[in-house]
């Protein structure tokens, strides 16, 4: 089938993404615990088995943060999740792209000095970041927002579990 049509402004990531190379990159593999599973992005914590990774629950699971969710080169940008069972490779430290749960801005850097970025861990955003400290959030350190984003879209942040 042909080409019908051409955007005039193409993304500038997909969610998941490893933005670059540059500096240190860690990323660890588990498999998907979690039923529902979970879309590229997410940020996943441990699992009850010793590779096993699931989407954050409760406040302790920001206890054992391992990743964010990478999107493999061999995966269709129309692929939209992992699936349970499924080997996950998470970015530990490195700068990937993520989906923003309302609007982060480049002042929040998880540390003790700045404004504080939250781990939503409760509902269908659980997995994502967060400005809002509110009961289905907790505080986490380690990730910092590069490049802001309002709600729904990607902002790019340096993680550093």
């Amino acid at each position: 089938m042909p080409q019908t049509s051409v955007s005039l402004e193409p993304s500038a990531a997909l969610l998941g993404q490893l933005a670059d190379s540059q500096g240190v990159v860690d990323i660890v593999s588990g498999v998907m615990e979690t039923a529902a599973g979970c879309a590229f992005g997410r940020i996943l914590s441990q699992g009850s088995a010793t590779k096993g990774v699931k989407v954050p629950t409760a406040d302790a699971d920001a206890l054992t943060l391992l990743g964010a969710v990478l999107r493999q080169d061999m995966q269709e940008p129309t692929t939209p999740s992992i699936e349970q069972k499924d080997a996950v490779s998470l970015v530990k430290k490195g700068r990937i792209w993520l989906e923003a749960a309302g609007t982060l801005t480049n002042a929040m850097n998880g540390r003790t000095d700045g404004t504080a970025v939250y781990l939503v861990h409760t509902g269908a955003d659980a997995g994502l970041l967060s400005p809002t400290d509110d009961a289905n959030t907790v505080r986490v350190y380690g990730i910092r927002v590069l490049r802001g984003a309002t709600d729904g879209n990607l902002a790019l942040v340096e993680m550093d579990l």
